[in-house]
C-alpha cells in the first residue's frame, strides 16, 4: 500500500528547486546529503544546501545548520571543522 519512496527522482526535483532559489527546497536537499539518501552521504554539501536555505531567514534552517555542525564536530573533531 502507499506509493514507493524513490530518493533519487526526490533529489532530482529537489535539486531544481533548490538551484531557483527555494528555501525549502535547500533545506531538503541538505537533510538529503546529509542523510545519504537517494545521493552519496556528503557532509559538506549538506552543510552548503543548509546555509544557503539558513540564509533566507528560515529558523529551522538555522537550527539544523548548527545542529549538523555540532555532529561534524563530535564525529570528526574541532581540527576537521576548522578545515571546512
Amino acid at each position: 500500500m502507499g506509493v514507493n519512496k524513490n530518493y533519487q527522482e526526490a533529489v532530482a526535483w529537489y535539486q531544481k528547486a533548490a538551484d531557483q532559489g527555494l528555501a525549502r527546497a535547500q533545506f531538503i536537499l541538505g537533510m538529503l546529503y546529509y542523510e545519504g539518501q537517494g545521493i552519496t552521504q556528503d557532509y559538506a554539501k549538506g552543510k552548503e544546501w543548509y546555509g544557503k536555505a539558513a540564509k533566507q531567514g528560515d529558523v529551522t534552517n538555522t537550527i539544523s545548520r548548527c545542529m549538523c555542525e555540532y555532529d561534524h564536530t563530535l564525529l570528526y573533531g574541532a581540527a576537521q571543522e576548522e578545515a571546512t
